[in-house]
């Protein structure tokens, strides 16, 4: 596979608190609560996914990835007509900044744990549901935990 050159992002300020892998393992705070007030159903659905996919990558990769780094990727799921299920289906790798010996392994870990369903409440037809993504490698620096933890320390 061809490798994408792509600029490393800034880390985001590390989540110190036990690494939730669900949107009910969240602690409950008044900043939680306010990163979620605008959140569709399918953004929660999103939100929830990302999580438990984080804690999958973080303990598959655990141990032998030396770099850190951003996995810019589009994790596409096929949506079935009638229920609106979105099952997972394929992987983009769009661009890396890890090194090169780690990506095989990162992208091994997320082929293989892009295995769970969405829901797509109110998406309007069958076909490929595409989320672009980026995935911070070590996983607890990903931006998805200040995203959701927002202003916490505040509270």
């Amino acid at each position: 596979m061809p490798r994408t050159p792509m600029p490393a992002l800034p880390p985001a300020e590390p989540w110190s608190g036990p690494w939730p892998e669900s949107l009910a393992a969240l602690p409950k705070t008044p900043a939680t609560e306010r990163a979620l007030a605008s959140v569709d159903g399918l953004g929660r659905d999103i939100f929830d996914y990302k999580l438990a996919l984080l804690g999958a990558i973080d303990r598959c990769v655990a141990g032998r990835v030396g770099s850190t780094g951003d996995l810019d990727l589009s994790l596409n799921f096929r949506v079935d007509p009638e229920t609106l299920i979105g099952s997972a289906s394929d992987i983009e790798i769009r661009e890396s900044s890890l090194a090169e010996q780690d990506d095989p392994i990162v992208i091994d870990c997320v082929t293989r744990l892009h295995t769970g369903f969405l829901k797509m409440p109110g998406y309007p037809s069958e076909g490929i549901f595409y989320w672009a993504t980026a995935i911070h490698i070590p996983t607890k620096n990903d931006r998805v935990y200040p995203s959701l933890m927002n202003d916490q320390k505040k509270d």
